[in-house]
């Protein structure tokens, strides 16, 4: 969380809330509180945030894949936030791409988009 924390820095769009490692263990990851609704309570939302955040979160995706190749992995959308007065979302859980299984990735994204 801190390396993406570090990656995304001041992102027009998304932030990662700080660990608290002196609250932390091999069990128990403690952050900074974050505001917000969790993404998967937007369906009922208006139509234009609905289309910002599933636009924000496809931007992120391939900012992930391309450029950082250090990707958000967590299947939880209640660890995601928006927050409407900040527009801005959040998120928590990540994973390093090798460069070899990033290789695959991209090169279907690729053949998926030709």
């Amino acid at each position: 969380m801190d390396r993406f924390r570090q990656l995304l820095g001041n992102h027009e769009t998304f932030s990662v809330p700080k660990v608290i490692h002196s609250l932390t263990s091999k069990q128990v990851l403690t952050s900074e509180l974050v505001y917000g609704v969790p993404l998967d309570q937007l369906a009922s939302a208006d139509e234009n945030i609905r289309n910002w955040t599933a636009g924000s979160l496809l931007r992120l995706t391939l900012e992930e894949l391309f450029h950082y190749q250090f990707m958000q992995t967590d299947p939880n959308w209640s660890n995601f936030f928006y927050n409407e007065s900040l527009k801005k979302a959040c998120t928590t859980c990540n994973k390093q791409y090798t460069p070899y299984r990033f290789w695959g990735k991209s090169e279907l994204l690729k053949v998926v988009y030709k």
